[in-house]
């Protein structure tokens, strides 16, 4: 299979198209049950005559998962045969040969579920007849790897069976010369060799691509001066062709969406969609025993074994050992599990009889569940070159410690008592810096975060610890973010009034329409308002925004794209809330619209236009401070949709209620100016905008997720919560909060659930980040 070509790739891009791969994705919490869900199915599957091969990290994972698959397999009344490939099950027995040999001669037309391990399925020459089986590839694979060797010498014995191609300005791609003479490397049957198996697998496989630093490559393998002979880089990326021809591939993990996979290959193109019969049946889609959770962490700095290693201001004694003493008066009459780099020595916890050591990698396992405690210690940084090569991929610094360090951190943490939904005993787990810290909060809504490091504990040439304050005191903050927004705001005195229009939620550019003069906007308005639709969605949409594509590569319309802003919509969905009499009457000073919306029955929209154009941020805090006024005369409860004080926002236009009560209201007074808000409102210390990162899902992607939720029957008690995993499934799945609140709107196709305030409910719900971060 050869590789596809560059899109438009310049040198320099690693760009390809791989738009024609599907993958079927469970982005599910630890301990939500995937795994167990994943079996039922397979179950099903095999029930209905398919081939189904689960792959897992461990040998004791399979034993554990067929352990469950055999009485769901007796309870299907159905005869599926249940084969384990692995050393064990084997008794010592080649698992590849096995393997192939299965592959080859199991009969078609028969149904059959198949194990075996992550590394077993790597080393898999070729998959024979992928297309008749369904692949479950439990727990997220590995995309990236480092295979960088000190052969200043040696590297004859096997370059010489290699050749470079020119992949960027920085980077050549390696190709075998001979695929003959590598092959030798990869049998396991000489020492000497060892080290160069896994060089030679990557090499040799048609799904794996091997890269090399040009000048390093240059200076290692044709190069005379032999003080540059030192380590030669070398990087391989797993291509998603490994998974291509199968008849369908579900590939299952925690936090999948900010692996390494997913941000890699979705930018290559790879179909990514939800799962959604397996994600149906998860116990839960965010973890609410963050209460009992307390997250304590060692440095202010980011953790690395340089920092690990370093010895303490006046002292022989390294970081790490005091962050160790201190472990061991908190934790020597506990038990607790502990995980660190392998460099460091079992004996550490030795004082401490219930230390339990994990690996770095300790996936599923379900054995520790009484245990309170876990201390994570392990500095797992990728090297510098690594890294590099990584961000030449697209790969940015955040979002490599999201990957690696924080995923294997959650793993870690999620072996103990808080894998346990009957458990309530306080949990303390132990990390070595703050925004790993600040990571595990974020994923346990309720949960403490402190530092745990002794007061006055002298770190090596420590920054200052904690955020950086760059102003005195809290007015001296205020007065600087006030003037901040001032000053953007002015910038923009001179840009024409302009809005949105688009046909449709499913419009993503829409007309744009200059709005300077108000009154004609407004007849404009009123025009509109006496057209009747029989539903709501037969009506166009407006926004405030204008919206430019370019500005984001991940949406067209979505809160990144937002240029400016002119006006100011609100939508009252409660009739119980502030009547739009009573609205008028605290706002009597500016001039505005109020409307009827489509549903009628006290439900209203209003128009506020504005003197200038507004940045987004100060679009939000303009909203902040009507309802800020409106709680000053005493609607705390006004009913105004919270989920649409965002700039990008959309409401439909004017037009009659479908249940009568129509109304069309002008009331004459000043334009609302922005600056004149900037000037009263009480701002926080620093930005509370929170910006959301966009459409990232497809659209049939979030078309499953509408589909599935009016799949759930009325009268069984499950809609209201479908309703918010709704929401919560896509933002998972990277969506904005305008995509989600469109996506809500869509689902809910009789306006019920907007009618009972449960979308804004929902999104406000999201907003707070309690369930995930909005990020920007």
């Amino acid at each position: 299979m050869k590789n596809n070509p560059p899109i438009n790739a310049p040198t320099g891009a690693f760009q390809y198209d791989y738009s024609n791969i599907a993958i079927k994705l469970v982005d599910a919490l630890a301990g939500a049950g995937k795994t167990y869900n994943a079996c039922k199915w397979a179950v099903e599957r095999a029930s209905a005559g398919q081939k189904v091969m689960i792959v897992q990290p461990s040998i004791k994972l399979l034993q554990q998962t067929e352990a469950d698959l055999k009485p769901m397999i007796k309870a299907s009344g159905q005869h599926v045969p249940l084969r384990r490939f692995d050393t064990d099950a084997l008794d010592g027995q080649s698992v590849t040969k096995s393997v192939m040999t299965f592959l080859k001669d199991y009969p078609q037309g028969r149904s059959v579920i198949a194990m075996m391990t992550h590394q077993a399925f790597d080393l898999l020459p070729y998959f024979h007849r992928a297309q008749d089986w369904v692949v479950i590839y439990d727990e997220l694979p590995v995309v990236d790897m480092d295979l960088t060797m000190r052969v200043p010498r040696s590297h004859n014995m096997f370059m010489g069976y290699v050749q470079p191609v020119d992949q960027s300005d920085d980077y050549c791609k390696l190709i075998a010369r001979e695929n003959n003479g590598l092959r030798k490397f990869t049998r396991g049957d000489d020492d000497v060799y060892q080290p160069l198996q896994s060089f030679a697998h990557k090499m040799l496989d048609e799904h794996w691509n091997v890269y090399a630093i040009k000048l390093n490559y240059h200076d290692v393998v044709i190069g005379n001066d032999l003080e540059k002979k030192t380590k030669l880089s070398l990087f391989a990326i797993l291509k998603p062709t490994k998974f291509k021809d199968f008849r369908e591939t579900v590939i299952m993990g925690a936090c999948a969406m900010e692996s390494v996979m997913y941000r890699l290959w979705s930018s290559w193109g790879v179909r990514f969609e939800e799962h959604s019969e397996i994600m149906a049946g998860l116990q839960y889609h965010q973890h609410n025993n963050g209460n009992r959770l307390n997250v304590h962490y060692f440095s202010d700095e980011a953790w690395s074994k340089n920092l690990r290693d370093k010895t303490m201001e006046e002292s022989d004694t390294t970081v790490m050992d005091g962050m160790l003493s201190e472990l061991m008066v908190r934790l020597k009459d506990q038990e607790f599990l502990w995980v660190a780099n392998n460099d460091v020595e079992d004996n550490v916890f030795a004082d401490c009889e219930g230390a339990t050591r994990l690996s770095n990698i300790s996936h599923g396992l379900n054995s520790y569940q009484h245990i309170d405690h876990v201390a994570f210690l392990s500095a797992l940084n990728r090297t510098p070159a690594h890294f590099k090569f990584l961000q030449a991929q697209g790969i940015n610094a955040g979002e490599l410690r999201d990957a690696l360090v924080h995923q294997t951190t959650y793993q870690s943490v999620m072996r103990c008592s808080l894998r346990n939904p009957n458990a309530n005993h306080p949990v303390n787990v132990y990390v070595t810096d703050m925004i790993t810290a600040e990571w595990l909060g974020n994923i346990f809504p309720g949960s403490a975060v402190s530092c745990f490091a002794p007061e006055g504990f002298a770190f090596p040439e420590q920054k200052q610890r904690g955020r950086p304050a760059q102003h005195e005191n809290a007015a001296e903050r205020q007065k600087a973010y006030r003037q901040r927004l001032k000053m953007e705001q002015t910038a923009l005195k001179n840009v024409n009034a302009q809005l949105t229009v688009l046909a449709d939620l499913y419009d993503t550019k829409g007309e744009i329409y200059d709005v300077s003069a108000v009154d004609g906007l407004i007849n404009q308005l009123h025009e509109a308002w006496q057209t009747t639709y029989a539903k709501k969605k037969d009506n166009h949409l407006v926004s405030s925004a204008v919206f430019n594509p370019a500005l984001s590569e991940k949406t067209n319309r979505g809160l990144k794209n937002v240029e400016n802003t002119w006006g100011i919509w609100l939508d009252n969905d409660d009739p119980n809330g502030i009547s739009w009499q009573d609205f008028k009457k605290v706002f009597a000073h500016f001039k505005m619209v109020g409307c009827n919306s489509h549903s009628g029955n006290g439900r209203y929209r209003v128009f506020l236009p504005t003197t200038t154009v507004m940045t987004t941020e100060v679009h939000q805090i303009v909203i902040d401070h009507i309802f800020l006024t409106l709680t000053d005369h005493g609607y705390e409860h006004h009913g105004f949709d919270l989920s649409k004080r965002h700039a990008a926002s959309l409401f439909y236009l004017p037009c009659q209620a479908k249940g009568g009560g129509s109304f069309f209201d002008i009331c004459d007074g000043d334009l609302l100016d922005p600056l004149a808000v900037l000037n009263v409102v009480e701002l926080p210390d620093t930005p509370t905008l929170k910006v959301s990162i966009g459409k990232a899902a497809s659209d049939q992607s979030i078309q499953t997720s509408i589909d599935y939720y009016r799949a759930v029957g009325a009268g069984t008690g499950q809609r209201n919560k479908a309703f918010f995993d709704l929401g919560y499934i896509l933002l998972k799945k990277g969506c904005s909060l305008s995509t989600i609140e469109e996506a809500l709107e869509m689902a809910d196709y009789d306006d019920s659930r907007r009618a009972k305030g449960q979308i804004a409910s929902v999104i406000k719900s999201l907003e707070s980040g309690r369930y995930g971060e909005v990020r920007g």
